[in-house]
Formats: C-alpha cells, structure tokens, sequence
C-alpha cells in the first residue's frame, strides 16, 4: 500500500484516535483494578472483567456505526454505579464459586451442579458478576465503535500504531496514578472529562450527558467507609487500617491494636507487644489471651537461636517480626515488605518504631527477589505468613506471593543462611492440603524433612517449619520456655500424605488445589463465551473469511504470550507493580516498532508471511525449552543473563507483532480484523487461568498451537475478496 499524504483532516482524525485509545485502556485497566481490589470474587476472577471490556471493544469495533458512542456518559454512570454499590454492601464479600482455588472464606461450596444448593449461589453469582461488568461491557462497546470508525478511514498500521501508541500513555498513566496512591474510583474522572469533548449537539442530550458524566465521577469517589477504618490505596491492593478498642475493664476506651485488611481480607494485626504491656494484667481475658498469642508467634524464632545476630525478615509488614527481634537483641534485622503503603503505616503506628531503628535497614521489594540479589548471610530467615491478597497484574493467576514458597526459592534462602542458622517458614494454614504442600516442597528443596509444628486455630492452624543444620542431623531440641499452650496445643508433625505435585517455579500455585474439575469457573467462563457469541453473532457466523479467523487467533495466542511473559519477568525482576507495568509497556513499544517496520515494509514482509510463521515457531520453542535455571545461575552477570532470559521470552512477541500487523495493513475491513482480534484475546485471557493445571511455561506451547492454527485459517479458508468503494466506506457518524 502507498503511504498516504497526512491531511488536516487526517490529522484530526489521528489526535481523536490517539485520545480515544488512551481512554480505553486507561478506563479497561482501571475497571479490573478497582473490581479486583473492592469485590471479593475478581480477585479470583480478574481476567473476567478484561474479558468484558476486549468483548465491548472487538463488538464495537464490528458495528460500522457509532451511533453507540453517544451513550457513554451513561455507561460510564453505570460502572459507577454497581461497582460502587455492590462495593460497598456485603455482597462484595461473597466468595468465587470454587474448589480448586482458596479464597480466604469459611463458605462451604459442594461443587456439584446436581447439590441445588451450589447449582442456586451459582446462578445468583453469575448473575452478579453480569451485573457488575454491564457498565465496563457497554462503555467499550461504545468507545470501540467510534474507534471502528476511524480505523476504516485510516491506512490500517497507521490507524494501529496511534492506537498502540494511545493505549502505552494509558498503561503509563495508570502505572504512574497507582503509585501516586489515588483510589481508581477517583480517577475514573480522567476518561469522564475527556469524554465531554466529544459531546455531539442538542441542548437538552449535552446537559442529561454532563449530568451523567458528573454522577459518574460523583459515585465513583465516594465510598462508605466507616469512621472508625482508614482506606489506602497502594499499587497493588486496597488497604483498609481499622482500630478496635477495649470494650471492658478499667482500660476501657483505650486502643487495644489496629488490624490490616487488604482487599476486605484481614492479613495482620498490629498490638503494643511490650513486657508492660504484656504482663499489665488489666485486659479482658480474651483479649489478653490473644495479645498473649501474637507475642509468641513473633518471638517463637529467637528461641532457638539466642543472641539471633543478623536477621532477614521477609514480609516484615507493620513490623511485629522486626520488633520481636531487636528485643531479643539482633544485631541487624533487614527488613523487606512489597507494599509501600504498609510501611509507611508501620512508620506512623507502630508504637515501638522498629523501622527508625539504627539496626534495621527497610527494603521495599519482593522477598524471593531480594534472596535473589543479597550476598549477605544471615542467622535467622523468616518467612512470616506471607499470604498475598491479590495477584500480580491485569488478569493473572500469578499471586505476589506465588514465588516465595517454591522448591527454587526455599534453597536460595538456605544458601543465605550462615552454617549455624535457622529458616523459619511459618503460614496459616486454613485447609490440610497447605501443610501437605509446603512440607513436601520444603523437605525436596533442603533434602531432608523440616522439624514442623502447629497449633489448631478456629479456622486453621498456625504451623511453622524449621530448618537448619542441627534439623538436619537430627540433633536440634525445642526450646524449654517454648509456649506449651497457644490457642490450642502443640503438635509435631512428622509426615503429611505427598501431594501430586510440589510447588515449583513453574507451578508456584500455593493456593491452587490439583483436585477435581472447576465447575464455577467453567459455568461463568461458558456464560461469558455465550453472551460474547449471542452478541457478537453478525459478526462472528457471517464470517468464514481466513484473515478474520487469522486475528482471532493471533490475537488469543499473543494475549496468552503476554501474560505468560509477565509471570516469567516477575521471577526475574519480582513480583512487584514495577514489573507487571514496564512488561506491558515493554510489550507494547516492542509492538510500535514492529509496526514501524511494517510501515515502511509492509508488501515486502507480507508476501513472505511463511517464513516469519517459521521463525515464529522456532523463537516460541526456543523460549519453551530454554534453559532459564542454568542461565541465571551461571555465575555470569546479572544484567546478562536476565536480559539474556527477557530476550528469549519476549522476542516472539516481536515477531508474532510483525505478522499480525503485515496481516492487519492488507485487510480489506480494518474494523472488522480489529475485532476479531480482541475476541480472540478474550480465549487467551480465560485459557491463562490453566496454567493452575499445566503450569507456566507449558502456556508457550498452547500459544505455539493457537498460531499454527492462524496460519492454517489464513491458508486454508478464502480470502476476503475485494470490495466495491461503496461497499468499503465507512458508516457516516452520527
């Protein structure tokens, strides 16, 4: 195609693109942060809400018409409206429907279609998530449609270049917004006020879509959060910090601790753990008993080694380990906590001030990368019921957590240890398969079984694992003034049954069970594949044309590249906010350039499609069977073997970017491949959740087999044939 002359008009339409794909993706990524973070389930089910607004988009795209876009302010005020309500009700605590996938609830689920029960909540949590993702569905629909539009007046790589570009400012500008901590209802408000630009005439519409738009913004920021709780928003998760007081006795009225919820999850306590305190003998029986037990969880390490010397305090949170061991004399304690927000509350409300302490030394980052990366060695390592609430990015079943409890990560922490040191691993563990897990992936990873102990809690145990020289050989003898009573008594244990599969890099799914068949995901994935079909329907069974079918797979396979990359950089780089963003910038600069080249070379490259599916092929094998362990423990430098592994990882997307977009600049109806496309990324996002059966790097395969079938599609079936310039013109907008 000859490069077409840039006209005003042109240029119009390129800022209007630009805008509008800057709008989508920020309000896409947007919606799945805030769902993610305020209803319970999508912590869960994250890549749902990315499914609904790529099916809104690739419908919209379809249509030939942007008579939908004039509704946006109201879809807007729709996704404001039940995320905000549903948010804030108890309906927000309601578990996923699951039992392959622990979700931090005490609710019973049969997983039996035939239990009316389960077949009953199933129907009715169907129905809310429907509820939920009508608004994100609509208001992408809407945008999709006018993007639609100006795709069909564009050279398609021109028009897919400023949508690329327009979709990496959003990317950055969320990335940059969630650091700055602001809560994503808030910042609905950026895509509400751009929209008003594009407000068509009619007195009486623009005053109804201003008036919308403003509930929009209204809804969206207002939360009912209770006097006495304060919310935060951290790059990852919603931070809840609530105080409770002592309700009896002569200290009535007094604080007694404050207690973490992260994602309506609690996660930690913070009490005044202080001999006066402790011994003062003024509390509640209750509440002396439990202040009593939070002192012997933390301190219960610096039993068996005593003065502890050096300590690495991994997830140290609001900062009772690290407390617990300047108080039993450490000489330094290096602290790492992922949340800076966390931090930030530990500084303020802790009372004993560990983190300004002159010993400790504070590292905001992913505990396993920070093993990783420190020569120090240490006396004392602590895991400390590190249980991540939420997952790494947009739409992966990879938790923050994931990768500090696998097989690879347990013997990086023993080469840290000095010869006489201890590991502690402790965990709550809420059902038996957690201990099975972690005793099994932590007897292989030392070579020998780990002294392991716990104490029955209402809803679980406590257990804690140690290992060290002296476990090893047999010799190590539990402390005489350990706590012989906690909530419920001590008990050994000596062996558990073996899972089927241990927890690995590959497979790091620590709350992943490998029993049976998930009839809850299936049931609201098959509802969410249905309504995409019954939507979608004009558009999806009038087409039998290869190129189209050629996008749809192109579009599932490279989706499910993307996110097994960012799985892949987070053990690299950690599994921090930092990686998931620059990943997906990563991805997506790398696709500008593609589609740079593309523009300049687009004949040249497209009538040698073969041999770049061929190199395709040989980058995805390369990537599936390349030797990532013995690349980064080569000894060679960091920044040559990761970048050696990144590369390796990343490159198919760069060639799988110049086939799609080679493809994408000889279409006959750019809309339409458009759509096609981000249907396909719809079966990418929901293959993603198997890497629970198969594991990560297995992902590279599926995808290798969903680009052979692209290349079949583009071969096999007829091409679109060419249409008459009437036939070919865009829709007018209206």
């Amino acid at each position: 195609m000859a490069n077409a002359a840039v006209s005003t008009d042109n240029k119009k339409l390129l800022v209007e693109l630009l805008l509008l794909s800057f709008i989508s993706l920020f309000f896409e990524l947007l919606v799945i942060r805030w769902i993610s973070a305020d209803i319970r389930a999508f912590t869960v089910l994250k890549s749902m809400p990315l499914a609904a607004c790529y099916i809104g988009l690739g419908l919209g795209f379809s249509f030939n018409s942007d008579r939908t876009f004039k509704f946006l302010p109201f879809f807007f005020l729709l996704s404001a409206f039940f995320i905000r309500i549903i948010g804030d009700s108890p309906l927000s605590l309601v578990p996923f429907p699951s039992n392959r996938v622990f979700t931090w609830t005490n609710v019973e689920l049969s997983n039996n279609l035939m239990d009316p029960s389960f077949a009953g909540y199933l129907v009715l949590f169907i129905l809310g998530v429907l509820v939920i993702l009508a608004g994100p569905f609509f208001g992408c629909m809407a945008i999709g449609a006018r993007l639609g539009i100006l795709f069909n007046q564009l050279r398609p790589v021109t028009a897919y270049s400023v949508n690329l570009f327009g979709a990496l400012l959003g990317t950055i500008a969320l990335g940059a917004l969630s650091f700055l901590n602001i809560q994503p209802g808030a910042l609905l408000a950026i895509p509400c006020l751009m929209t008003m630009f594009w407000l068509p005439p009619g007195k009486i519409y623009r005053v109804v879509a201003v008036l919308a738009l403003l509930g929009s913004i209204a809804f969206s920021s207002i939360s009912a959060t209770k006097a006495d709780v304060q919310t935060f928003w951290s790059p990852y998760e919603r931070i809840d910090l609530a105080t409770e007081k002592i309700e009896t006795g002569p200290r009535k009225g007094e604080l007694f601790k404050y207690k973490l919820n992260a994602n309506k999850v609690g996660q930690q306590s913070l009490h005044e753990l202080t001999p006066d305190n402790l011994h003062a003998g003024d509390l509640p029986e209750k509440m002396q008993k439990e202040i009593q037990t939070a002192y012997d969880n933390h301190n219960l390490p610096f039993l068996f080694k005593r003065p502890p010397g050096d300590v690495l305090s991994l997830a140290s949170g609001l900062g009772n380990d690290v407390n617990a061991a300047l108080r039993n004399g450490a000489s330094s304690v290096d602290a790492v906590e992922i949340d800076p927000i966390t931090i930030e509350l530990a500084k303020k409300y802790n009372r004993e001030q560990p983190y300004q302490s002159p010993k400790v030394h504070i590292y905001c980052d992913d505990a396993r990368h920070f093993l990783e990366k420190t020569d120090k060695r240490y006396d004392i390592i602590r895991f400390s019921f590190i249980d991540s609430m939420t997952v790494l990015s947009q739409s992966s079943t990879n938790r923050l957590d994931n990768y500090v409890y696998t097989k690879e990560s347990i013997q990086e922490a023993l080469t840290k240890l000095k010869p006489d040191g201890y590991l502690f691993i402790s965990f709550f563990a809420k059902e038996p398969w957690f201990i099975n897990k972690l005793f099994w992936t932590i007897s292989e990873a030392a070579g020998y079984k780990p002294l392991c102990f716990a104490y029955k809690l209402e809803d679980g145990h406590n257990v804690f694992f140690v290992l060290s020289q002296s476990v090893k050989n047999g010799t190590i003898e539990l402390p005489k003034d350990m706590p012989p009573v906690m909530p419920g008594p001590w008990h050994m244990i000596d062996t558990v049954p073996k899972p089927p599969r241990i927890l690995t890099d590959d497979w790091p799914f620590i709350y992943w069970t490998t029993k049976g068949f998930d009839v809850g995901y299936a049931a609201v994935t098959l509802t969410i594949i249905s309504l995409a079909l019954f939507f979608g329907r004009k558009m999806v069974f009038a087409t039998r044309y290869g190129s189209s079918w050629q996008m749809f797979f192109l579009g599932a396979a490279f989706l499910l590249l993307e996110l097994q990359a960012i799985a892949r950089c987070a053990l690299l780089y950690g599994t921090t906010w930092i990686t998931s963003s620059v990943v997906i910038s990563g991805v997506l600069t790398m696709l500008l350039f593609a589609n740079m080249l593309v523009y300049y070379k687009s004949g040249w490259l497209y009538k040698r499609l073969n041999i770049w599916y061929a190199l395709l092929a040989v980058t995805l094998l390369a990537s599936y069977f390349s030797p990532n362990s013995w690349l980064l423990a080569s000894g060679m430098p960091p920044f040559l073997s990761y970048g050696i592994v990144t590369f390796i990882s990343l490159l198919p997307m760069f060639v799988a970017g110049i086939i799609f977009s080679s493809s994408f600049d000889h279409t006959k109806r750019p809309s339409i491949a458009i759509g096609f496309n981000l249907l396909g990324g719809v079966l990418g996002a929901l293959l993603e959740y198997f890497t629970s059966y198969t594991g990560i790097n297995a992902m590279v395969l599926v995808a290798l087999g969903l680009y052979a079938i692209s290349f079949l599609c583009l071969r096999m079936l007829p091409a679109q044939p060419e249409e008459s310039e009437a036939a070919s013109a865009p829709a007018a907008s209206s």
